[in-house]
C-alpha cells in the first residue's frame, strides 16, 4: 500500500497474501504443550465438482473462528479434506464415461471403472482445495485427509470387524429406498420429495372371487401394480365399518389369492375407503404393520405366517418368481407401465370402482431424478439402539451444545426414535465391506484383512454407506486408531458447523462412533448454520441454473466482501437466507449487500490512507493495547471527540469477545461495520482533521489515530483477512513483533472508567450534528452558504454539552450555533426534535418553499399510514394476548415515536408558511 493510496484491488490484493500464506505455510498447525487448543474438523466437501454457496458459507464460519482463536493465544487445528461420496461421484463419473465413451460401468469392468473415479477425484479434490484458498481459508493444508486414504481405510475396517464382533452389525432383510437405475440402497439424504399429481384407484377384493356381487372390501391405493405382492387387507380396529370383517377373508383381484382381513392402529380412518392394502415387500409402512400382525389372535393360525412376496425386479420390473399367476402382459413390464395395465384389467374384470385425483409427494433419487422404490432387500445393518443411548446421555447431560439451542431436540427425537441403520451399498466406488465368503461352503469371514487363503473367497461386493465412514471424520483424521499426538491435543475438537439437514445422518452418528471407539464425544458445540437460498427462497442446483457461483462473486466483489456478508448472516437468525441478489440483464448475479461490503473495504483503504499521510514522517508507532494507550496520551489531555471514540472502540472490544462467545455473528459485524464505518471514518476522521491543526492536538490525535487503526484491523482480520493483512504490512509499527496479522494478538478491553460519562454526552452532539447534515440535505442548501442554527433546551445539562462542543457542530455543519433555553419561532424556518432539543434553521433565500411543504406532506401522509397500522395491532385484542411483552412495547413506542415525527412536521409546516 502506498502513502498516497491508489484504489483497492481485491484481486490483486488476495492473489499476493495467499501465495505468501501459502509459501510460508501460515495455516499449518502446532503444538504447544502450555497452550490451550481450539479446533474443527472440516464437513468434507463431496468430490463431485466444485464448491457452492452453501460450502463457501460454512468455511467461512469456521476460518474466522479459527483465527479468532489463533489470535488468542491457542493451538488451533482446522482439519480438512474430503469425502469420496460414493454414489455421487459414481454417477458422476457414469455420466461422463456415457457421454464420451458411449459405455456403462459394466462394460469396462470394476478395477477399470475405479481407476477412472480415482482420475476423477484428484481432478475435482485439487479444485476444491484451490477453491477454499481463493476464499482466504486458514486450513491446514499439509493435513488433509481424503476417506479413501490408506489410514482411513484400516480404521473404517476395524469398526466394522469390532462392531460385527460385539454383534451391533448383522445382515438381515428390510425395506430400503432403492434406486431402480442405480441399482443400489440409498440414504434417507439423498431422496427429494416433491409434490406430484398422482391418482387414488379404489379396487374391490371381494368375500367371493367367483361372485363379487356378494360384495368384499374396496381397498384404496395409489400403486395398483403392487397388488400381486399383497399378503392382507388391513383395517383400523376402531373403525365400526370393519370390525366385524377382522379375521374373515378376501381375493387379491386379477390372481385370485385369498387372504386375510387383519387389524391395525396404523390405518388412518378418513383416508380412502379405511381398507389398506397390505404389500411388505414393497411399502415400509406395510412392511411395519405384516411384522407387528403375524402373530395376531384376530388373524386365522398361519394365513399371515407367509413369506415377503417380492413382484418386482432390482430394475423396477414386475416378476413373479413365486408363480402367483400374474398375467403375462404384465409380468416383465416396468412398474409404471404395468400400473397402466393393471387398472385396464381391473376394470375390463369389474374390480376397478372408482379413481380420483390425489396429490402426493413423489420421492426421487436426488443424483439421477428416478423415483425411488421401496424395496425390499438384503443388506447390512448397523443394530442402533445400543450406540444411540450414550449418544442421547452426552448432549441431555449438556456435554455436546447445540447453537440454536432448538436443533438439541431434533437430534434427541431421531435418535429416541432410531431404527436400525443400513450400511450398504450396491455399489463400485467406496469402501468394500470387509466380509468374504468361502467359495465352496458360504462361511462368512470377517476381518480388517483378507483372509490367508483369499484365493478360494469371494469378497461381499457391496460397499459401505458414505455416512459409516464420514461418521468417523472428527478421529480418524487425527490419526486413529494410532494415538498421535494429534489426536491427544485436538480430540474432541471444540465446535463444528454444518446444515441443519445432516443432523440426523452425520452429526448424531459422528457423537456415537466417537463415544463409541475414542470414549469420547467428538465435539463440544455443534452451530446449525442457515441454508442459503435464490433470492426468490428456492433451492440452489446446478441442473435447474439457478445456483450461484462463489467464485463469480469473489471475482466480482473481492473475497473480503463475501466472508463478511456469509459472517453477518450468522447462526441465530432465520435458519434460511436469500441471497441478497438478482439477476442483471446479461444473467450475472448482482447484489447490493456485497456491494455494500465491497464500498467497506475501500472506506477502510481510504481511511487508512488519510491516516498514514497524516502521520509524521519517517516515525514509527507503537501497537499498543488499550490500557497501555491511555497511559502514553494521558486522560486529561485528551479532548471530548477522543475520549468517544476510545470509549466506544473499548466497548466495541468487549462486545465483539462476548458475541463470538455466544455465536452471535450478525451483531458482532454489525458492530464493527458501526463502528469503523460510522464512528471513526464519518465521525472521528473529520474531527481528527481540524484537531491535526492544533499543534498542542496534533500528536495525541495522530497516536489516537494509528491506535484505532492498528487495532480495528486486529479486530477485523478473522473476518477481512486480506485487506487487513496489506493495510497492516503497510503500517509503520515500531514494535513489530510477528511477520502475520494472524500471529498477532486481538484486542482486548481495558479500562474506560471516567470516559463514559463525557462519550455519552458527546453522542449527543453527534446525533445534533447528523441532524443538522439532513436538515441541510433535505432542504438542498449548498455547502457555500454558512447556516444559522437555534439549538433550544430546556435541560439545563443539555446546554452546558452544547454550549461545551459548539465548536465541533459549526465545524462540521458549516453554521453558526446559537444555544438558548427559550424557543422563540423564526419563520420561514425548518428543524426537528433531537431527544429534547429543537433544532432550528432559518431558511429565508435558501431554498424553495413550496417544494419544501410538498416533501414534508408526503412524509406525513406515510407517518400516518405507518401509525394506523401499529394503532391497529394495538387495538387488535388477539395481538395483545399473543404477542410478547416487548414486542407489544416495541409496537406502542414505534407509534410515539410516528406520532412525534407527525407533531414535528405540522409545526415545521407552521415555521414554513
Amino acid at each position: 500500500m502506498q502513502d498516497s493510496p491508489k484504489p483497492y484491488n481485491p484481486k490483486e490484493v488476495e492473489e499476493k497474501w495467499l501465495k505468501i500464506w501459502l509459501d510460508e505455510k501460515l495455516f499449518q498447525s502446532k503444538i504447544d504443550q502450555t497452550k490451550e487448543s481450539f479446533s474443527i474438523a472440516l464437513p468434507p466437501p463431496n468430490v463431485t465438482g466444485s464448491l457452492h454457496m452453501g460450502h463457501a458459507f460454512g468455511n467461512t464460519i469456521q476460518d474466522v473462528l479459527i483465527r479468532y482463536h489463533r489470535m488468542n493465544g491457542k493451538n488451533v487445528l482446522w482439519q480438512g479434506g474430503t469425502d469420496h461420496a460414493g454414489i455421487g461421484t459414481q454417477v458422476v463419473v457414469e455420466k461422463e464415461l456415457s457421454k464420451n465413451e458411449k459405455k456403462k460401468r459394466h462394460d469396462i469392468g470394476r478395477e477399470e471403472f475405479l481407476k477412472r473415479v480415482w482420475g476423477w477425484k484428484k481432478k475435482s479434490g485439487d479444485q476444491i482445495i484451490n477453491q477454499m484458498q481463493k476464499l482466504g481459508c486458514a486450513m491446514d493444508y499439509d493435513r488433509t485427509v481424503f476417506t479413501m486414504d490408506e489410514n482411513y481405510t484400516k480404521a473404517i475396517r476395524k469398526v466394522f470387524v469390532e462392531l460385527y464382533k460385539k454383534g451391533l452389525i448383522y445382515r438381515g432383510k428390510r425395506i430400503v429406498n432403492w434406486c431402480p437405475k442405480c441399482l443400489t440402497s440409498i440414504s434417507d439424504l439423498e431422496v427429494e420429495t416433491e409434490p406430484a399429481k398422482g391418482k387414488l384407484y379404489n379396487i374391490l377384493y371381494p368375500f367371493d372371487i367367483n361372485d363379487i356381487s356378494k360384495g368384499g372390501l374396496t381397498v384404496a391405493t395409489s400403486r395398483p401394480e403392487t397388488l400381486f405382492g399383497d399378503v392382507a387387507v388391513c383395517v383400523n380396529p376402531d373403525d365400526g365399518r370393519y370390525k366385524k370383517l377382522v379375521g374373515k377373508t378376501v381375493f387379491i383381484p386379477i390372481i385370485n389369492k385369498q387372504i386375510p382381513v387383519i387389524s391395525d392402529t396404523a390405518v388412518e380412518l378418513d383416508f380412502g375407503t379405511g381398507c389398506l392394502k397390505i404389500t411388505p415387500a414393497h411399502d415400509a409402512n406395510d412392511y411395519e404393520i405384516f411384522n407387528r400382525c403375524k402373530e395376531s389372535r384376530d388373524v386365522p393360525s398361519g394365513r399371515l405366517n407367509e413369506k415377503y412376496i417380492e413382484i418386482m425386479s432390482p430394475n423396477g420390473k414386475i416378476q413373479d418368481k413365486d408363480n402367483l399367476g400374474i398375467p403375462e402382459g404384465i409380468v416383465g413390464e416396468e412398474r409404471f407401465k404395468a400400473r397402466e395395465i393393471t387398472v385396464a384389467k381391473l376394470e375390463e374384470l369389474g374390480f376397478l370402482k372408482e379413481v380420483k385425483d390425489y396429490d402426493q409427494p413423489s420421492a426421487k433419487h436426488d443424483r439421477c431424478g428416478t423415483v425411488i422404490e421401496p424395496y425390499l432387500s438384503e443388506q447390512w445393518y448397523v443394530k442402533m439402539k445400543p450406540l444411540a443411548g450414550p449418544a442421547i446421555k452426552v448432549v441431555e447431560d449438556g456435554k455436546i451444545k447445540f447453537t440454536p439451542e432448538r436443533y438439541k431436540d431434533h437430534y434427541l427425537n431421531w435418535l429416541n426414535n432410531i431404527r436400525d441403520w443400513c450400511i450398504s451399498r450396491q455399489l463400485w466406488w467406496g469402501h468394500q465391506i470387509p466380509v468374504w465368503y468361502k467359495k465352496d461352503t458360504n462361511e462368512i469371514y470377517v476381518g480388517e484383512e483378507a483372509p490367508k487363503d483369499a484365493e478360494n473367497y469371494v469378497q461381499d461386493e457391496d460397499v459401505l454407506d458414505t455416512w459409516f465412514s464420514s461418521a468417523l471424520w472428527p478421529f480418524v483424521t487425527l490419526g486413529w486408531p494410532s494415538e498421535t499426538e494429534h489426536l491427544k491435543a485436538f480430540y474432541p475438537t471444540s465446535v463444528l458447523a454444518t446444515a441443519r439437514e445432516i443432523i440426523n445422518l452425520w452429526v448424531s452418528r459422528m457423537v456415537f462412533m466417537g463415544l463409541e471407539f475414542t470414549g469420547n464425544i467428538p465435539f463440544k458445540e455443534v452451530l446449525i448454520h442457515p441454508v442459503i437460498q435464490t433470492p426468490d427462497g428456492k433451492r440452489m442446483s446446478k441442473s435447474k441454473g439457478n445456483a450461484i457461483d462463489p467464485l463469480e462473486m469473489i471475482d466480482k466483489y473481492g473475497a473480503d466482501a463475501n466472508r463478511f456478508w456469509y459472517f453477518s448472516v450468522g447462526i441465530t437468525g432465520n435458519q434460511d437466507v436469500r441471497f441478497p441478489g438478482s439477476k442483471g440483464k446479461d444473467g450475472a448475479w448482482e447484489s447490493s449487500t456485497l456491494e455494500q461490503y465491497r464500498r467497506f473495504s475501500n472506506k477502510l483503504w481510504n481511511a487508512v490512507g488519510f491516516v498514514k499521510q497524516n502521520l509524521e514522517p519517517g516515525k514509527t508507532y507503537e501497537s499498543l493495547n488499550y490500557d497501555e494507550l491511555l497511559n502514553k496520551v494521558k486522560k486529561e489531555n485528551l479532548t471530548i471527540a477522543d475520549k468517544w471514540i476510545l470509549f466506544y472502540f473499548n466497548k466495541l472490544v468487549q462486545d465483539v469477545s462476548s458475541n463470538f462467545e455466544k455465536s452471535k455473528f450478525s451483531k458482532l459485524t454489525d458492530e464493527i461495520y458501526e463502528l469503523a464505518w460510522d464512528k471513526f471514518c464519518d465521525w472521528y476522521i473529520e474531527i481528527a482533521k481540524r484537531q491535526l491543526q492544533d499543534k498542542k492536538l496534533k500528536t495525541q490525535t495522530q497516536q489516537i489515530l494509528f491506535f484505532v487503526v492498528e487495532n480495528i484491523l486486529r479486530l477485523l482480520h478473522p473476518i477481512m483477512p486480506f485487506i487487513t493483512e496489506e493495510i497492516w504490512e503497510s503500517l509503520p509499527i515500531s514494535n513489530r513483533k510477528n511477520k502475520f496479522l494472524l500471529d498477532t494478538s486481538y484486542p482486548i478491553s481495558g479500562n474506560s472508567s471516567g470516559l463514559q460519562e463525557e462519550a455519552e454526552a458527546f453522542s449527543y452532539v453527534i446525533e445534533i450534528t447528523r441532524n443538522i447534515r439532513s436538515q441541510r440535505q433535505i432542504a438542498q442548501i449548498q455547502w457555500t452558504n454558512e447556516i444559522e442554527v437555534t439549538l433550544t433546551s430546556k435541560d439545563e445539562t443539555a446546554r452546558k454539552i452544547l454550549e461545551s462542543t459548539v465548536n465541533y457542530i459549526e465545524a462540521l455543519t458549516k453554521s453558526k450555533v446559537i444555544v438558548r433555553s427559550d424557543y422563540i419561532p423564526v419563520k420561514p424556518s425548518i428543524g426537528t426534535l433531537v431527544s429534547d432539543t429543537r433544532v432550528q434553521i432559518p431558511i429565508s433565500g435558501l431554498v424553495d418553499i413550496e417544494s419544501m411543504l410538498n416533501s414534508l406532506n408526503k412524509k406525513k401522509i406515510q407517518y400516518e399510514k405507518d401509525a394506523q397500522v401499529c394503532k391497529t395491532k394495538l387495538d387488535n385484542q388477539n395481538f395483545i394476548n399473543n404477542a410478547a411483552p416487548e414486542k407489544i412495547e416495541e409496537v406502542r413506542n414505534q407509534l410515539r415515536e410516528l406520532e412525534n415525527q407527525i407533531k414535528s412536521i405540522d409545526e415545521q409546516v407552521v415555521l414554513l408558511r
